[in-house]
């Protein structure tokens, strides 16, 4: 086994270091242009800023960085000093305002560092009069390199970070109380709001159409299922950015409300339009951009979609019909998908008077409900159905797998029972009317069981919780 070599001593590397340090110092200037050139030719994003503003902004940046190096090269403090510190935050701050990429300027440093690193190594190896000396001197200043770069980055990156975290959110915020002023939610002055939207990049059309999106059925999800149908939820703004109808890009924002005590959360997307817009196809593109997200079993998401109305003002409007909209999907639950106000109308008029409702349904279409239930028929679907396809007989019989002999069979039959024509229009309206009050109803009902059922959970809930602490329902009352 060959002799360990000695080792060298601590005063003799520290002086080489020291050596080095020095001359690498004396050509600081000469090192920085280099840096600034290299700089230029590896990192696009340097390449392409002008030369006045490569030497104003990024020479003092690569300076002091260089001169923390030579520091730490020559065996001063690794850390960099306070000042140079917040010379490096505030940079990193300008350059998220700038939106200069952070990856781009984290490589410039690593430029930066690299070829200082190599003018060092460069140097030492022309002073080194020892091997020895000269190895464990290379060893020193690169673990100072090392832990000198890990620390810059990470405070710069961290700056960077910080601030375009900060721009967002102030992004949001003003984003979020626009939309809020948009919809008509809080008082403003329309040329003073037209100026805001129009800083903030958007433009409003002649005509904005308003929709609103929420996922429906998350209170009988569990909670993981519940909470990734939320994540969902905030992946509809950037489907939505991607309609090719509006005039300009959508202004969209994700909002949350607390309606009796429950945490509600939907996306408004504002869409602008010039000149009139066909309400199919808004309907079908807004359909097409939202289809592919993948929502968990037993929940679905749904849509109100409001008129285009002009002006400013136009956004305030349709975002109420569209909310009414979703309002009817959610009574009678006959609609689904993107919900239009327009075919929402005739649910909403029974909505507004429920003796209205009832009295629609008895004087239209009870007669087939009570004939079903008698004769284990199946008027009342072969009814919805027809209705659904628009009176067209062929694509009815289709739907219901019957051939249209026993069709014309069924609507007669419904006709006769209900002393209704199909081929009268005020009599199809009422029929249509009474469906819809008929699923009002069971809808009610529905929900009523629900929250009684949850109320009965409640209190079986708390009579268990009693019977651990060992109270009664008496004892409780004697220490109220």
């Amino acid at each position: 086994m060959s002799p360990a070599l000695p080792k060298p001593p601590e005063q003799a590397v520290l002086t080489l270091r020291n050596r080095v340090a020095a001359a690498t110092l004396a050509r600081l200037e000469e090192l920085v242009s280099d840096l600034l050139e290299q700089a230029a030719q590896e990192v696009r994003e340097y390449g392409e800023l002008a030369g006045e503003r490569l030497e104003s902004d990024v020479r003092p940046l690569f300076r002091a960085m260089v001169l923390l190096l030579i520091r730490a090269a020559g065996g001063g403090e690794q850390r960099p000093d306070s000042a140079t510190l917040e010379l490096l935050r505030e940079r990193a701050r300008l350059q998220a305002e700038d939106r200069f990429p952070l990856h781009a300027m984290l490589l410039s440093y690593s430029v930066c560092m690299r070829l200082s690193w190599a003018y060092l190594v460069e140097d030492l190896a022309v002073r080194a009069e020892d091997h020895a000396v000269a190895a464990r001197a290379v060893s020193e200043m690169s673990v100072a390199v090392v832990r000198l770069r890990e620390t810059l980055t990470g405070e710069v990156a961290d700056a960077y970070i910080r601030r375009e975290r900060e721009i967002a959110d102030s992004a949001d915020s003003v984003r979020a109380d626009v939309v809020e002023q948009l919809l008509g939610i809080e008082a403003h002055n329309p040329d003073t709001l037209l100026k805001r939207v129009e800083r903030m990049g958007y433009r409003l059309g002649e005509a904005q159409a308003v929709a609103v999106f929420t996922i429906d059925g998350l209170e009988v999800l569990a909670p993981g299922v519940s909470d990734r149908a939320e994540r969902i939820l905030h992946e509809i703004p950037d489907a939505v950015r991607s309609l090719v109808l509006t005039c300009s890009e959508p202004l969209v924002q994700v909002r949350h409300r607390r309606l009796a005590g429950v945490l509600e959360s939907s996306v408004v997307a504002i869409m602008p339009f010039e000149g009139e817009v066909s309400e199919t196809h808004l309907r079908a593109a807004i359909e097409g951009a939202v289809g592919p997200l993948d929502l968990p079993s037993g929940s679905q998401l749904l849509v109100g979609l409001g008129r285009a109305e002009e002006g400013v003002g136009g956004a305030a409007v349709s975002y109420q019909q569209a909310q009414r909209a979703l309002e009817a999907a959610r009574a009678t639950r006959i609609h689904s998908g993107v919900v239009t106000y327009t075919e929402a109308l005739p649910t909403l008029i029974l909505l507004r008077d429920p003796t209205l409702a009832q009295d629609s349904w008895l004087a239209s279409v009870q007669p087939l409900f009570a004939y079903d239930t008698e004769n284990a028929t199946q008027l009342v679907a072969c009814l919805s159905a027809f209705l659904e396809e628009r009176g067209v007989a062929a694509a009815t019989a289709r739907r219901l797998f019957i051939h249209r002999h026993t069709l014309t069979a069924h609507l007669e039959q419904i006709e006769e029972l209900t002393g209704r024509s199909l081929r009268d229009r005020d009599d199809l309206l009422m029929l249509e009317l009474g469906l819809r009050a008929h699923l009002f109803a069971e809808e009610n009902t529905r929900r009523s069981r629900h929250e009684s059922a949850l109320e009965r959970a409640d209190v079986q809930a708390s009579g268990e919780l009693l019977s651990r602490e060992g109270l009664t329902q008496a004892q409780i009352g004697l220490t109220r």
